[in-house]
């Protein structure tokens, strides 16, 4: 598909790109300066930029786009993250906090109209459930999330970002019968256990969508921060109970940061999930992190933000999730 057209009047001040791998530094200066505007610190780093723009895990093309200023800064950024099977299809954009808010404006559209072509043409042919653009937006960015309404997204979900500073020894006392190990990586059949238990832990919350044990492996393999000493499996009475996959995502804030966190439904209310988050921190202490990090449904059918707090989380920002309908 060809670069998009800009109206006239920003035509001569802007131009719109492809991405290559050497735009990763001005892609995170970006992301950065849109992250201090609202955050106050910075939620992201190169080696997410390299994800985000490199290729996914099965080599389907990412599309995406650039707009830079007549002095070369990159000042807007939209991305695609397609997945094998999926309805939805992952997208965002970032247009940077000092452009005009107008010309901002303009940008946006431009880039959500060829997002929307991009997912269209996608999904030309498709036969399982209505296919969506899925992306999110940070609590208190109204020029962000007026941009969204006016392209056609609606706000649908909100997930809350939370952390504990690590706590000092002695941890609580231990769960009888529980047992905390790392999985063993160059054990297939291991991986598969967590491949089983991630999927059928998280099988009623919103918005799971099943993934093929081949596609889950691809996709965390390539995931920023991925460490494969730093995911766990909890056993109840000798039996598989729950799964922690944390990672090094978040170094650059100090934090270990839990990406999931799932227990089977006949292990909850039994202090398995509190007792991994303990666990978690144990591992932050040893690693040299001051803090865990974690993000969590607002409305999490299993009660888990309540379970977070007790062990020392509080939220620290919202996300809101946004979809627009390819129909």
């Amino acid at each position: 598909m060809s670069a998009p057209t800009l109206p006239p009047a920003l035509a001569g001040r802007f131009t719109v790109s492809p991405v290559v791998p050497e735009d990763a530094d001005a892609i995170l200066g970006l992301v950065s300066a849109c992250d201090l505007a609202v955050l106050g610190f910075v939620d992201y780093t190169l080696e997410d930029v390299q994800e985000d723009t490199g290729p996914t895990a099965t080599g389907e093309p990412r599309q995406q786009g650039l707009a830079r200023d007549s002095a070369g800064q990159v000042v807007a950024w939209w991305w695609t993250g397609p997945r094998p099977d999926s309805a939805r299809l992952p997208v965002d954009l970032y247009v940077h906090p000092g452009l005009d808010e107008p010309d901002g404006d303009v940008i946006a559209a431009v880039a959500w109209a060829q997002v929307t072509a991009w997912g269209r043409e996608r999904y030309a042919g498709w036969s399982g459930e209505v296919p969506l653009l899925d992306t999110g937006s940070v609590q208190g960015d109204t020029v962000h999330e007026r941009r969204l309404a006016a392209a056609g997204f609606e706000q649908v979900r909100t997930f809350w970002r939370m952390s504990g500073e690590v706590p000092p020894s002695p941890r609580p006392a231990p769960v009888p019968g529980l047992v905390v190990r790392t999985v063993r990586f160059d054990d297939e059949d291991d991986t598969r256990l967590v491949h089983r238990l991630k999927e059928e832990s998280f099988a009623e919350h919103w918005g799971t969508e099943p993934e093929a044990y081949e596609a889950f492996m691809g996709r965390w393999r390539g995931s920023a921060g991925f460490d494969p000493s730093l995911w766990f499996v909890a056993e109840l009475d000798g039996e598989p109970a729950a799964v922690m996959l944390a990672s090094r995502r978040m170094a650059n804030e100090d934090a270990l940061y839990i990406q999931s966190l799932g227990t089977l439904a006949p292990a909850r209310r039994r202090g398995v999930a509190s007792a991994l988050l303990h666990h978690a921190y144990e591992v932050a202490r040893g690693e040299g992190y001051a803090r865990v990090r974690l993000g969590v449904d607002s409305d999490n059918p299993t009660g888990a933000p309540g379970v977070y707090r007790r062990a020392g989380l509080e939220t620290i920002f919202a996300m809101h999730a946004w979809h627009k309908s390819l129909t």
